[in-house]
């Protein structure tokens, strides 16, 4: 069964904030322990 473009669109959307979520937390997690411009780097 097709998805429709606004369904399409809306999941899309959330796989982005996901991924941004996680970009964040591994983001916080890993400035704990290494230097900012290594952070950074990564």
């Amino acid at each position: 069964m097709p998805l429709s473009p606004n369904i399409r669109g809306a999941l899309f959307m959330m796989v982005a904030m996901a991924g941004f979520c996680l970009n964040d937390a591994i983001t916080k997690y890993s400035s704990q322990s290494m230097n900012m411009a290594q952070v950074m780097l990564i």
